[in-house]
């Protein structure tokens, strides 16, 4: 009889323990990569297969790394995008020195990596310095670009003739972060296109995730809309 019961309560268990995993969320796809630049440095990323014919590559700030991209990378993926976060040289597990100007062929190393898997609709989402460096990217090969917490002058990265000639750009950055929140109330008035969202409070780039909550979702409604 007690044995009965045992195996009873065990089968119980095993079933509590099968529900309770299901309704978990399932750990996301992932693939570390390898990507060279057209310098040669080589830097690290992870790559999350999706669905749809819709590829997103995340630049991160300064001394920051692929991994600050969490949250969103969770959110992207549930919207079936393609995803591909790179660690910018001198950063992370990549090669090389923190050289700030040719960070912008770290960005094209991640255009490329996506047009090589077939994606065809690409678009950058860049955080600080990552943001200024998507900027002008973006707008020398048309492509959309969110920018969080972007600047007038990162590092020698300037933005304000990128803005110009960047057709999509959605720009995000809070009250008192006081240099980005005017560097991006000027790049608006350099081009009334793009749009602008302001958030109360002080946090700089990726940070933003940990205070908005919304953040991700409005984000991926602008790219639904953009690429």
């Amino acid at each position: 009889m007690k044995k009965l019961l045992l195996l009873l309560f065990l089968s119980i268990l095993l079933i509590s323990c099968t529900k309770t995993n299901k309704m978990t969320d399932q750990p996301l796809e992932e693939e570390e990569v390898t990507l060279i630049t057209s310098d040669s440095i080589k830097l690290a990323g992870l790559y999350y297969p999706g669905k749809l014919d819709r590829g997103i590559v995340l630049l991160h700030q300064l001394n920051l790394d692929k991994s600050s991209w969490h949250e969103l990378i969770k959110e992207l993926n549930k919207a079936n995008y393609y995803v591909l976060a790179i660690d910018l040289r001198g950063h992370g597990e990549s090669e090389g020195e923190k050289d700030f100007i040719n960070m912008i062929l770290d960005a094209k190393a991640g255009h490329d990596f996506m047009r090589n898997a077939a994606i065809t609709r690409i678009a950058f989402v860049g955080s600080s310095i990552g943001a200024n460096t998507a900027l002008i990217y973006g707008s020398e090969n048309k492509l959309p670009v969110v920018a969080l917490s972007p600047g007038l002058d990162y590092k020698g990265i300037k933005t304000e003739e990128a803005i110009k000639k960047i057709k999509k750009a959605f720009i995000i950055a809070t009250e008192q972060d006081e240099y980005s929140f005017k560097s991006s109330k000027k790049l608006k008035e350099l081009n009334e296109n793009i749009k602008l969202d302001i958030y109360p409070g002080k946090a700089h780039g990726t940070y933003m995730f940990l205070e908005e909550r919304d953040l991700s979702k409005k984000i991926i409604e602008w790219l639904n809309e953009n690429i």
